[in-house]
């Protein structure tokens, strides 16, 4: 859709965006249900000594709550190398569009914008009027 758009990225680049932003939802709600599991308590203790929010965070909250992390992060690691399979995809992508570009829109697409949607028109009303004609026909044989 990018290059339709008249953006030219290299695939690799791409990827790297699309698993970044794919990853890193999955990874910050990891990390959020991991320091909500910690007992708010633990916090409470903190404060109560004497530790301001970001130091009691760091000491006592954080260390409880990687243990919950580690192994979901793993897991999100593996899927994550596992998707990596789907970059392919990425290049039968560009393949597909200078294909397009190449031999079924030679004049450009914003050229041959007319003649598609005429095309389509030409498509839908011989589709309803298909499906007119069977209607009627069903509705004689009865």
């Amino acid at each position: 859709m990018l290059p339709l758009m008249g953006i030219k990225l290299p695939g690799v680049r791409v990827a790297m965006v699309v698993f970044g932003l794919n990853s890193g939802a999955y990874i910050s709600e990891i990390m959020r249900s991991g320091i909500q599991s910690v007992d708010p308590g633990q916090l409470e203790a903190g404060r109560a000594v004497g530790l301001g929010f970001g130091p009691a965070m760091i000491r006592i909250v954080i260390p409880q709550a990687v243990k919950n992390i580690l192994p979901t992060l793993g897991n999100e690691f593996i899927a994550l190398i596992k998707e990596t399979s789907v970059v392919s995809f990425v290049g039968a992508a560009d393949l597909y569009v200078a294909f397009m570009e190449k031999y079924m829109f030679p004049c450009g697409l914003r050229k041959c914008r007319k003649k598609l949607l005429k095309a389509v028109f030409h498509f839908c009303k011989i589709e309803s009027r298909d499906q007119i004609e069977y209607t009627f026909f069903l509705n004689t044989e009865k």
